[in-house]
């Protein structure tokens, strides 16, 4: 896929050839903000309407262009923090856990893009499952590796090896919530450390 063109209410999303592949036109004047996702001959893909008094930005997403309970798909709830916004898909499917998150700068030309991750049928508010692979997307030093005064870890792709926040299937509140196993070259030998890092340091690594 290839750039994006942006204005006012307006964007469309081109191919490398710059082709049209999703646009959106101007959205007209409704109780509720309604966006429709049209595909290149302008048939319409998806309908989303913002959700009115919820506690958290939220999203209904809507097969074609209907608003209707029939239609419903999904729902989109936002979690903004100071580090890394982020974003919870709860699928129409009576589950109330989220079934994916999308983490990342959303903005046009953002140095780190967004990454999708679906979310554990057993902890599905954590964004990464024990064993996942992670890069550390903030710079954050430790001072524990042997034979080392310190490592920066930003940029550095580890492990999850524990998740703390989750003791015996009952969630903690842990600020620091996951585990994370790395590996640095001391001399000739590989070092293996852990560190504790919060979920918006962390991205997906592929």
């Amino acid at each position: 896929m290839g750039a994006g063109s942006y204005g006012g209410d307006h964007f469309a999303v081109h191919d490398a050839a710059g082709r049209v592949y999703f646009m959106q036109a101007a959205r007209s004047f409704s109780a509720r903000d309604r966006r429709v996702l049209l595909d290149a001959s302008g048939a319409p893909c998806v309908g989303m309407a913002q959700k009115m008094l919820s506690l958290k930005p939220t999203w209904l997403v809507y097969r074609g262009g209907a608003f209707d309970d029939a239609s419903l798909v999904a729902q989109v709830k936002s979690h903004f923090t100071l580090m890394t916004p982020s974003v919870s898909v709860y699928l129409n499917d009576g589950d109330t856990e989220s079934d994916f998150k999308l983490r990342g700068d959303f903005r046009w030309g953002a140095r780190r893009p967004a990454a999708a991750v679906r979310a554990s049928a057993d902890n599905g508010q954590f964004a990464f499952e024990e064993g996942a692979a992670v890069r550390v997307v903030s710079s954050i030093k430790v001072f524990h590796v042997p034979k080392q005064p310190e490592v920066e870890l930003e940029g550095m792709t580890g492990t999850v090896k524990k998740i703390a926040a989750l003791h015996k299937g009952q969630v903690l509140s842990a600020n620091l919530q996951y585990r994370v196993q790395f590996a640095t070259k001391v001399g000739d030998a590989d070092v293996k450390f852990f560190a504790h890092l919060a979920e918006e340091e962390l991205e997906a690594a592929a």
